[in-house]
């Protein structure tokens, strides 16, 4: 099957809209795990770690230097939402070659079993006009018209000089997602595993929890 040069889009639409937001994990999962590449770029910063970062929306996390990840542009959560009309749409470069306007990370455990991998995106927006309790109040509005399983959330989340909040729940998988500001730069990390069984979620959440604790926003972004 010959592959398209150009640049990949890939659009995920299901019948709820705001369902695809929060039971997107399996989906994607699916769809991209052919589409990683090793993770080779970014400073590395310990033996089994390295940097990363985007420099529009001045932000870096450090990551194990085990996963694999891919530059990804993924679309503003808090408007889709807001609008009723969620369509989940990742758009990834073919190959080595990066997407125009990339603001994320799609990150994927290489453990050698043939086992399911965790799962992590990561990806900024410019938010100047937004405050982290709007979006707080509208994620926990959203949730709430689910079967939300266990959740456990802290609205008043911190790293460093960033706020935000940090939710985790179960809804058909068990998912982590969290929310921090600073200068008018929202990042959002959102972690799951394609699995039914919260044992393996929890297997790496000590991993993608000091990759959260890692994040440093710069600066702020000049218009």
């Amino acid at each position: 099957m010959k592959v398209s040069n150009k640049k990949k889009r890939l659009n995920l639409i299901l019948l709820d809209p705001l369902a695809v937001f929060f039971t997107i994990a399996a989906t994607i999962v699916i769809v991209l795990l052919t589409n990683t590449s090793p993770l080779i770029a970014g400073e590395q910063n310990q033996q089994d770690s390295v940097t990363i970062g985007n420099e529009e929306y001045q932000f870096e996390v450090t990551v194990p230097k085990s996963w694999t990840f891919i530059k990804i542009v993924q679309q503003d959560p808090y408007e889709e939402m807001k609008s009723g009309l969620y369509s989940s749409s990742i758009s990834v470069g073919e190959g080595e070659k990066e997407p125009e306007n990339w603001n994320g990370f799609k990150l994927i455990s290489t453990d050698t079993s043939n086992n399911p991998q965790p799962f992590l995106i990561i990806y900024g927006h410019n938010v100047s006009d937004q405050n982290p309790q709007e979006f707080a109040m509208l994620f926990e509005k959203s949730i709430s018209g689910f079967s939300v399983k266990d959740l456990s959330a802290n609205w008043n989340f911190s790293v460093v000089d960033t706020k935000g909040f940090d939710c985790t729940y179960g809804l058909g998988a068990k998912v982590r997602y969290t929310a921090l500001y600073r200068d008018g730069i929202r990042v959002v990390f959102m972690y799951f595993f394609p699995s039914s069984d919260p044992t393996d979620f929890d297997k790496y959440a000590p991993d993608v929890d000091q990759v959260i604790q890692s994040l440093r926003i710069k600066y702020k972004k000049k218009s």
